[in-house]
């Protein structure tokens, strides 16, 4: 119906009528079309109906009531997923004086069986065999019709099962466009049937990149132009409208809401500025109707995140900070003010720290706990006469203080102002110029002829719905709340000279479409103190060299090895190592073997082709690296053996094996298979900053091992294990990638993750990013790698 009444993909050039053509020409259409449609999707795809409905509904916890209030006996009533398990139930009740508890299972289960079993996710372009298990439990034969199906093509087969015997089928199946991509199966004999249905996410292969332009309308046309990188492809332009800081303001809580990492700072940033501008009464959502259902999930994190000193880090098991401890009491009194319940003694160890320790600061953050502490209690009557030295530091002393003398000194001399913009300079990359220039607008009058450009230069800080941070999105958000007001104006908006929309703006509107090669927006009419977000967006088959690392990231580099194990025998005792060498190589060392000396063995030779020892002193065979290095030289045997004389390194670990003769031996290994394990090997190169978040992607076919441990034979610990990663604040094992958060006191850091391979086929992993969660233009990333796994 949808090609019949419009045209298909329409393209806006200039050559060609607007969007709102196609809408009034098509409607106008008095032509009735009549035909017979499909009742299903799965009829309209031509797949045969399934004889009972498949199980959909999988999950790991089918029901959760944390509060229930019982005066006598409740009878709960609820219906269990689709999972064919044993599900472990729990209750516990506390009353007035005493405390019940009590528990049960359920077991689910079927005569005949059958089981998908896909990976979390797929990458555009990957290619998988899944396996589909049957089984039957029934007393007799089963003769079964199968039908397998992924993506409305289908494929049936017929089979004889016995009692108590199981099969196992293959599914070929292939992602070829993001999204998702839907897996029925089911088995049906006369008397029984089972069958499932999956969705398994498919990410985009491709990079999704892009160059805003955001900003307020100050009274005369904006216009906006941009040409897309030569490397890029499906252009997109991206537009949204706004009236009104009320909508603004709307989009950026609920990204905060939404965002996917929680150390103490996001977590606070997360529902901090909805508690402050919901009583405003502006802000209406299904999400901010949740909002004190989230309140309290964030609370209970952060009074979890608390140390057994009072204070609060950055995570749970770090050192207390100024900063984040006055950040959680700062939010804290906005709870409290909007009658949110604290417990008290949470707070009380708070403040009592902060009091303690807030001194110690010689910085910013000095003003900055102080400016917090006001709020609760009388400073001590020293801090009006400690100096301040910086931006940071003279805003929030004249917020601490009151100071209107200090107000006018920051215009003087902190103030930058450029045509229609103006903000506050700040040398701090944490307490930036979006933080103070936020802070510094709530201490200024409606009448002040700098607030508006202060205004204009926060809503050209902004990136989509959001700022560079989480902390600067809850600073903006907690400094523009007091300038939301409702309005409704006429606004003309045209792309590359075709009008695209043009009537009275009463709300958010956001536009996107297909974009030329060079782009112009043309934003007129009543574009006073209009908001505006251009959104330029292109992908790319590659990480263009410009973005491979910019800012205080100087490189990134991600190295897929293969595990590989070997035996090390010395002294008559023998114990098992690992070696980590490329995934295509085609050998692996064997053994190694410790000797007092050299055997007395003919055709000894320093020099061949099989086996090579670098100048950084790693060792190859064949071409193909070892995984070994070693300080000495080797001495060449045959075509599977050789001596290497002097101190034996783990080239991954930098770890002596030992030191003195040992001998190698070599074998010849399988194409990567099911049940190996990879490790990716990730290096960070930065120059200063702090605060970095690294998202490695893993392949569909992974399996992460996030206790893997690897033994070490060696030369002091014959069988000890080993850590060699960099440090890091906290590490995330998620189903497609593994995240690390760690700072940036070190100029290099290195991290290693191992994970199995599940699945046969083709499969990609994504680029390695690393950024600065406080500064997102300092970036990195790796290349994308496609890795063939065998059955």
């Amino acid at each position: 119906l949808a090609e019949r009444v419009y045209p298909e993909d329409p393209t806006f050039r200039e050559d060609e009528p607007p969007p709102r053509f196609w809408l009034e020409r098509y409607s106008e259409r008095t032509t009735v079309y009549e035909t017979a449609l499909a009742t299903t999707k799965e009829e309209a795809l031509g797949i045969p109906e399934a004889p009972q409905s498949l199980r959909e509904r999988f999950e790991d916890v089918a029901l959760w009531l944390p509060n229930l209030k019982v005066d006598d006996s409740i009878v709960v009533t609820f219906k269990l997923p689709d999972n064919l398990t044993t599900w472990y139930i729990r209750g516990t009740g506390m009353g007035e004086a005493s405390v019940t508890d009590g528990s049960t299972e359920i077991r689910v289960s079927k005569e005949l069986t059958l089981r998908v079993a896909p990976p979390e996710f797929l990458v555009e372009g990957d290619k998988a065999r899944l396996p589909i298990m049957i089984r039957n439990d029934s007393p007799i034969v089963q003769s079964l019709e199968i039908l397998l199906g992924v993506a409305g093509k289908t494929s049936e087969r017929e089979l004889l099962l016995k009692p108590s015997e199981s099969v196992t089928l293959p599914l070929e199946v292939e992602a070829t466009t993001s999204g998702k991509l839907e897996i029925t199966a089911w088995a049906s004999s006369d008397s029984l049937f089972d069958g499932e249905k999956r969705e398994i996410q498919v990410l985009d292969r491709y990079p999704q990149l892009s160059y805003y332009d955001s900003g307020m309308g100050l009274g005369h046309p904006v216009v906006s132009t941009y040409e897309y990188p030569a490397y890029s492809f499906d252009h997109r332009v991206k537009i949204s409208l706004i009236p009104d800081m009320a909508e603004l303001l709307y989009e950026a809580i609920e990204g905060l809401v939404t965002f996917p990492y929680g150390c103490t700072e996001q977590t606070m940033s997360s529902f901090l500025p909805a508690i402050a501008v919901r009583k405003l009464g502006v802000l209406k959502s299904p999400l901010l109707e949740k909002i004190d259902e989230i309140t309290r999930a964030g609370l209970n994190r952060l009074y979890g995140y608390q140390h057994g000193d009072g204070g609060w880090g950055w995570w749970k098991n770090d050192d207390s900070d100024i900063f984040m401890t006055s950040y959680v009491l700062l939010g804290m009194k906005y709870l409290l003010d909007e009658g949110v319940e604290i417990i008290p003694d949470s707070l009380k160890r708070g403040l009592r720290w902060l009091a303690e320790n807030f001194d110690t600061s010689s910085d910013w953050k000095y003003w900055f706990a102080a400016y917090v502490l006001s709020f609760y209690t009388t400073l001590p009557e020293d801090v009006a006469t400690r100096p301040a030295q910086d931006a940071p530091s003279v805003v929030f002393k004249a917020l601490t203080l009151g100071d209107h003398e200090l107000i006018e000194e920051i215009k003087r001399e902190y103030v930058t102002e450029s045509g229609h913009l103006a903000w506050i300079e700040s040398e701090d990359w944490f307490a930036n110029e979006v933080l103070l220039t936020s802070v510094f607008i709530t201490a200024l009058e409606d009448n002040d002829p700098m607030l508006s450009k202060m205004l204009n230069y926060l809503l050209s800080k902004r990136r989509g719905i959001s700022w560079q941070s989480t902390k600067d999105t809850a600073f903006v958000v907690l400094g523009l709340s007091r300038f939301i007001e409702r309005s409704e104006r006429f606004v003309s908006l045209k792309v590359n000279g075709s009008t695209v929309f043009a009537q009275e703006l009463t709300h958010t509107l956001e536009f996107e479409m297909n974009a030329a090669t060079k782009t112009t927006v043309e934003i007129t009419g009543d574009t006073d103190r209009l908001i505006y977000s251009i959104s330029y967006l292109y992908k790319s088959e590659y990480i263009p060299k410009e973005l491979k690392s910019a800012g205080t990231v100087k490189a990134l580099s991600r190295k897929i090895r293969r595990v590989v194990r070997f035996q090390y025998y010395k002294g008559g005792q023998s114990g098992e190592g690992i070696t980590l060498i490329p995934i295509r190589s085609e050998y692996s060392i064997k053994t190694i073997k410790q000797l007092e000396k050299i055997p007395e063995v003919s055709n000894l030779k320093t020099n061949c082709d099989i086996w090579k020892l670098e100048e950084n002193g790693t060792i190859y065979y064949r071409g193909w690296e070892t995984g070994l290095m070693l300080e000495g030289s080797i001495i060449y045997k045959d075509e599977t053996t050789a001596f290497a004389t002097g101190s034996l390194y783990q080239k991954h670990s930098g770890r002596l094996l030992g030191e003195g003769v040992h001998q190698l031996e070599v074998r010849k290994l399988d194409p990567l298979k099911v049940g190996d394990i990879l490790a990716h090997v990730i290096t960070v190169h930065q120059d200063g900053g702090d605060y970095y978040v690294l998202e490695d992607p893993l392949p569909a076919s992974a399996m992460s091992l996030e206790d893997f441990r690897e033994p070490i034979i060696g030369i002091y610990d014959k069988f000890g294990w080993y850590e060699y990663e960099s440090w890091w604040t906290r590490r995330e094992f998620r189903r497609e990638k593994v995240v690390y958060f760690f700072r940036g006191w070190e100029s290099e850091n290195r991290y290693v993750h191992f994970y199995r391979l599940r699945f046969p086929g083709t499969f990609t992993v994504l680029p390695t990013r690393v950024w600065n969660m406080y500064d997102p233009a300092s970036a990195g990333y790796s290349d994308t790698v496609v890795i063939q796994v065998q059955p």
